[in-house]
Formats: C-alpha cells, sequence, structure tokens
C-alpha cells in the first residue's frame, strides 16, 4: 500500500515456501530440530539406563526377599539382608538422579518442539497470554491483539517471573525513547542466537510466581535473641534426655513433661516473630527458586550488550560477596524449612523438641536484613533480563523482520513491505504506509513520488479487503518498535508515539450503552490523551463513528479528525460510508484518500489486499448479499 503516492506501490507477498535463513546460516527452525535432536539422543541414552536400573532394583528385592524367607525358615543369618538393603538404597538414589536428568531432556525437546511450532505460525500449548496484564484504561491493547489467546505477548513472551511478565507486557504498553530503545535493540541482537540461554531459561525449576508478589510490602521480621536461641537448644536436649531417661532407665517423666513444657511456652512467646518471617517469604510471591535461576543465568551471561552489562552491574554490592542468586536461593530455602517445620506432621516431633521454626525464622530475619533492600531491584534486573530474551527470540525466530530506525523528530511512521506480525508470513500481504506531522519542514519524510506525506490517511475499501488488518498491522508494529522489537517490514523509520485506537466496539444491554454511545465514549479517550503531555498519538479509527446516520457522522468524524490534528496526532480511519471520504480533500496536504478492492468473477469474489490511491470506486455489500442469496441477482 504506498500511502502518499500517486500511483500504486507493488505489492510484495511473502510467497516463498523457503525458511528464511537465520544469522547463523541456517533457518530457525532447523536450528531448533538439530538441538531436538541432541536432547534426544540424551533422552535414548537417559533411558536406557533408566530401565537398566529398573530392571537391577528389581533383581535386587527379589534377592532380598529370597534371603528374608530362608533367615525366616534358620537356613542363614539375618545380617545377610544388609548388602541387599544397602544396595537398594543405593540404587535408588542412583535411579531418582537418572530419572531427573531423563525428565529434563524430555523437557528440552519438549521446548524445541514447541520453538519449531511457534515459529510455523503455531500456538504453544498452555502458553503465558498475558491476559491479566491487560490494563481496562487502554482498549487498544485489546484492538490490537497484544494479549489474549492469540495475542502478541504469547508469540513473544519467553518470562518466567512475574516480574518479567510485567516488565515485557509495560513494554508492549508504553513506547521507550530512542536511546532506551537503541539499548534494548543492540541486547537482542546479541543475545538472539544463544538458543541454549534461552533453553535453561525454560527448563529453571521453580514454581510459577504469584502475581502480586512484593517482598518489600513485607513487614522485615525481627531476630530471635540469642539467649532465647540456646535456650531452646537447651530444652531440647533436655526434652531428649528426658525421654532416654524415661524409655530406658525407667526414670521419671518428669525431667521430659518439664523440658517440653519450657519449650512449647519459649515457642508460643515469640510465635509472632515465626509468623512475621512466614509472611516475609510468602509475601515475595513464590517462585524465589525461580528467581534465583534466572539470576544466575544473568550472572553468567558473556554477552557484551551495554543493556546486559548493567543489569549485572546491579547484582553487585559493596561489602556483601554473596551473588544474588545464592541469596535468594538461601531464602528459598530457609522459606522451605519454615514451611516443613510448622506443617509437615513427620518433621512435627523433632520440629517441637528443638523449635526449629524459632531457628528458621531467625534466619530469615537475618537475610532481610542483609540482603532485603535489594530483592525488590535483584527483582527488576531479572525481571529486564527475561524481557531483553524475550525481544532475542524474537529476532531470533523471525529473521526476515527488521529492526526499525526509531527516533526523535517530527512525528512520522514511513513503512516499506509493511505486513502484520502474526499472520503466516507465507500468507502475508505487505505494503507501503507513510504518514507523517510537519513533513513539509522535515527533508527527510516525503514519499518516494516527492509528494508530501500526510498525517492522515482515509482507507475507503469493500468488506474483508483488509482494512482493518491494516490499522492492525501499523498498530502493532509502532508497538513492536516502541518496546525495542523487530518489526515486520523491509523498512520502518519512525519516532515514538502512543498508538490509540477504536475499533472493537461492542453495545451493551446490561449496560444500557448502545454503538454509537460506546463509540463516541472510546473516541473521547483518544482525544483527550492526544491533548496530554508524552509522545504524539498515532491513532486507528476502524469505521468511525458507526450507528449512526451519514450527515451526523461525516460531521462528526471531521471534527473528530481535524481535532486530533490539530493536536498533533496523526494516523488512519477507514470507511465503508463513501460520504466520508470527501472531508480529505477538505484538509489539503494533510489527509489522502486510499483504498482497497475486489475483484468478482464467475461468482467468486476475490482481494489482492492492496492498497491503491484514491477512493474506492465500488462496494461490494450489495454483491456479498447477492452470493448468499440475501438480494435476488440482476437479470
Amino acid at each position: 500500500m504506498s500511502v502518499a503516492a500517486t500511483a500504486p506501490a507493488p505489492v510484495s507477498p511473502v510467497s516463498s515456501s523457503e525458511p528464511a535463513p537465520s544469522r547463523a546460516g541456517s533457518a530457525p527452525a532447523d536450528v531448533h530440530a538439530a538441538a531436538k535432536a541432541d536432547r534426544q539422543t540424551a533422552v535414548d541414552r537417559w533411558t536406557t539406563w533408566d530401565d537398566r536400573l529398573a530392571a537391577a532394583r528389581g533383581l535386587t528385592f527379589l534377592v532380598a526377599l529370597g534371603l528374608a524367607i530362608g533367615w525366616a525358615m534358620g537356613s542363614w543369618t539375618g545380617w545377610w539382608l544388609l548388602l541387599p538393603a544397602i544396595a537398594f538404597a543405593i540404587l535408588c538414589l542412583v535411579h531418582d538422579g537418572v530419572s531427573a536428568k531423563r525428565a529434563f531432556a524430555e523437557r528440552a525437546v519438549t521446548h524445541h518442539d514447541h520453538a519449531r511450532l511457534r515459529i510455523g505460525g503455531g500456538l504453544v500449548p498452555e502458553a503465558d497470554y498475558g491476559a491479566d496484564l491487560l490494563p481496562p484504561d487502554r482498549p487498544h491493547a485489546a484492538d490490537l491483539d497484544l494479549f489474549g489467546e492469540h495475542g502478541l505477548f504469547r508469540r513473544l513472551s519467553c518470562t518466567r517471573t512475574a516480574g518479567g511478565r510485567a516488565t515485557l507486557g509495560g513494554w508492549l504498553l508504553a513506547p521507550a525513547d530512542p536511546v532506551e530503545v537503541g539499548a534494548r535493540q543492540a541486547a537482542a541482537d546479541r543475545l538472539a542466537d544463544d538458543i541454549a540461554l534461552r533453553e535453561r531459561l525454560a527448563l529453571l525449576p521453580g514454581d510459577p510466581p504469584a502475581p502480586a508478589g512484593n517482598a518489600v510490602a513485607a513487614v522485615p521480621p525481627r531476630r530471635v535473641p540469642l539467649g532465647v536461641r540456646i535456650a531452646a537448644v537447651a530444652l531440647g536436649a533436655a526434652a531428649v534426655f528426658g525421654l532416654g531417661w524415661w524409655l530406658i532407665a525407667g526414670g521419671s517423666v518428669g525431667v521430659l513433661l518439664a523440658a517440653a513444657g519450657g519449650q512449647g511456652a519459649l515457642q508460643y512467646v515469640f510465635r509472632d516473630r515465626v509468623t512475621a518471617a512466614a509472611d516475609y517469604s510468602e509475601r515475595t510471591g513464590g517462585g524465589l527458586t525461580l528467581l534465583s535461576g534466572v539470576l544466575g543465568l544473568l550472572e553468567r551471561c558473556e554477552t557484551n550488550a551495554p543493556a546486559v552489562a548493567e543489569l549485572r552491574s546491579t547484582l553487585t554490592h559493596d561489602g556483601v560477596l554473596e551473588p544474588p542468586s545464592a541469596a535468594v536461593a538461601r531464602l528459598a530455602s530457609l522459606a522451605r524449612r519454615l514451611e516443613t517445620s510448622r506443617n509437615n506432621q513427620f518433621v512435627a516431633l523433632a520440629s517441637a523438641a528443638f523449635a526449629l521454626p524459632l531457628f528458621h525464622a531467625h534466619g530469615i530475619a537475618r537475610w532481610a536484613e542483609t540482603h532485603g533492600p535489594r530483592l525488590a531491584e535483584w527483582s527488576a534486573a531479572a525481571g529486564r533480563f527475561e524481557a531483553l530474551l524475550s525481544l532475542a527470540r524474537w529476532c531470533f525466530e523471525h529473521p526476515a523482520f527488521v529492526l526499525p530506525t526509531y527516533k526523535d523528530g517530527p512525528a512520522r511512521f514511513l513503512a516499506a513491505g509493511l505486513g502484520h506480525p502474526l499472520l503466516p508470513q507465507t500468507e502475508c500481504v505487505r505494503n507501503d504506509v507513510s504518514l507523517s506531522v510537519g513533513a513539509a519542514s522535515s527533508p527527510d519524510v516525503a514519499s518516494a513520488s516527492g509528494a508530501g506525506v500526510p498525517a492522515l490517511l482515509l482507507v475507503s475499501g469493500s468488506n474483508m479487503s483488509g482494512k482493518s488488518t491494516l490499522l492492525r498491522a501499523v498498530g502493532v508494529n509502532a508497538t513492536l518498535a516502541g518496546a525495542g522489537a523487530v518489526v515486520c517490514a523491509t523498512s520502518l523509520s519512525l519516532t515514538p508515539s502512543r498508538v490509540r485506537s477504536v475499533m472493537r466496539v461492542t453495545d451493551s444491554l446490561a449496560d444500557g450503552k448502545s454503538l454509537f454511545f460506546e463509540s463516541v465514549r472510546r473516541l473521547a479517550g483518544v482525544l483527550d490523551d492526544a491533548k496530554t503531555d508524552g509522545p504524539p498519538v498515532l491513532f486507528l479509527l476502524d469505521e468511525i463513528l458507526q450507528g449512526t446516520n451519514s450527515a451526523d457522522r461525516r460531521t462528526g468524524a471531521e471534527a473528530v479528525v481535524r481535532t486530533l490534528l490539530d493536536r498533533g496526532a496523526f494516523g488512519l480511519v477507514t470507511t465503508h460510508d463513501l460520504a466520508l471520504t470527501e472531508f480529505a480533500d477538505d484538509l489539503g496536504d494533510r489527509a489522502s484518500n486510499v483504498h482497497f478492492r475486489d475483484q468478482l468473477s464467475d461468482g467468486q469474489m476475490t482481494f489482492d489486499h492492496r492498497l491503491r490511491p484514491g477512493v474506492v470506486p465500488r462496494s461490494n455489500a450489495l454483491e456479498l448479499m447477492r452470493l448468499v442469496g440475501i438480494v435476488p441477482r440482476e437479470g
């Protein structure tokens, strides 16, 4: 679609069936296929050992059973049972380790299968939709499918932690400044080919974190005094001595009862400190083991990208020698032990005897004093690292996409070969789109024909011809560019802009809201955003002011568009109402009419999805109704 040219630009559908080569020389799917083959070899190897060890365990059990029968019959001493018992225990430990390695290799195979599915345009099962990240005050995110089952976030994200998800979601919702975008682009470019790093991220152990986890919001726990801990150890020793005195020596049970009573009283008095420590560990949101793993990957990441080096620098702290990954792993261990000592019935006796919750709570309190102030910073660094890895994966898996030129200056969106990044690229038809505000004063903003570049494209066209897809292609690519990702185009030069849209408008019987009312309300929101401080608004208005008569629609639409342009906004408006196309002439060089069209041949309607200059010459509404038999055919 050549937006500002006087002749239609050539359309370049991506129709080649050959996979695009990666920067390493191989197609991304082939790279993952090779990695899968390596992991499958490991699966086969560990499966063989798994089967052998299972057979050895079974044989050892049969030997032990035979010895037990012989011992029961008095054929030999029971000491012979020790040999198979020890062998069985050792085999169980080794077998568990081999089974874990087999499971890890199987997960790696699945990871690479999912990557190939994603590269082929499929949806990975159970992938993170990011639906909870969709803000109610940003309806354009729903219009553009930034989140949700078929959304951009699902294909883009490889984040694991709550901080990573929130960071990447924030990048998609608000454009960064050109310096920050440049840093993200450089980091993604250097991390793109490191599929081993992304595999390690995907296979990190740990539970998914709670979305609202925040250790900073928790009240820091207090230490358990040294005297109390000494008393707890002494009472525990006394309880053990009292138990032995009573059971073995036949002494009085009073020592045991006194020690148990004192221990119970001690734990009751300091129960608030145990509760505070448990609350602190819970407020971290869970996923501490996972966070530790991500921090470990960041600490060992060897890329020299400035954005990653800056993240690594935030992990260091004067006077603290313990790496953040190890520190967080230690907190995770303390939290698990505290939880076990309080709730696991199998360790309840030892826990009560030696007041283990007090010692675990003390350890958590010491951790909070030493590392607590840095935990939020570490979580943020890990989240940003995951978001950069998501951009890197997107770059690697889309070698035909390009890095946009993103810089300050007169508001512009100049794209060649623009397509929708979520469409199968073998079916995607690409076109050119040029938009600019104040092009006359900016020599580098001009169309191929030398004509001025408009701030508004008024897009007319038949049903199903591609108008809404065009708007979404512009919006999603602008979003990707503002996040620091590669875009579906052969070239794209743009400035920071806030994407705003009115597309998927629905009425509500329950709320008593009509389609027209909802359209007006959404338009008012776009107008309000256009007059607030920040980057200029890139508006995408689909079937503007549908739901009212043509005369009112033209008057209202013209008022809305003029107001937006006067406030420095720029964008696209689609319409079926050809009367609306007339006011483009009144706006002079600030607006241009462009259109899509269809072809009807032998009762079949086809679309080439090419954007052409001017107003669509005819509508296909009647033809569509004739095709389904609503309107009788002529003649």
